[in-house]
């Protein structure tokens, strides 16, 4: 299995158990105003919205703490000069248009979702969200593609 360029970008979304590094900000604390995210879809259609904007704020109210987290302990404080990289590698990923949902298994504060890119049908991907404060969060998306 090849992995896509993008899989960068999932390194970076993925969440971290250690916390080397507090995260800048919070999801859902920071000044803008709050949006409501009830579900997992709109979870991921405000994050990826985010990344094709290049807005760091918004990104911000849609991933997980976790998330953050783990971005800051691979490559220190998410300011917008890191964030143009995440979304960079970003749009090198299925959009949103493209992106199936295979299967979706809610559990809890916990749903999964096992994808595929319907003008692709070697690349296939999980996305995990979490649900902090009432609000879904995308907390990793993953893409492989097979030869």
């Amino acid at each position: 299995m090849l992995v896509l360029s993008g899989l960068i970008l999932i390194l970076l979304v993925s969440g971290c158990s250690s916390q080397q590094n507090a995260p800048s900000q919070q999801p859902g604390q920071n000044t803008g105003a709050q949006v409501s995210i009830p579900t997992p879809r709109a979870a991921f259609e405000g994050y990826r919205k985010a990344l094709t904007d290049k807005n760091l704020d918004s990104f911000l109210k849609y991933v997980s703490t976790s998330s953050i987290q783990g971005y800051e302990s691979k490559i220190g404080k998410l300011d917008q000069n890191s964030f143009n990289t995440i979304a960079y590698y970003a749009s090198m990923l299925p959009s949103v248009g493209n992106v199936v949902v295979v299967t979706e298994n809610i559990q809890g504060d916990t749903a999964t979702w096992a994808v595929s890119d319907k003008t692709d049908s070697r690349k296939t991907g999980t996305i995990t969200f979490v649900k902090e404060n009432g609000q879904w969060k995308l907390n990793k998306e993953q893409w492989t593609q097979t030869n």
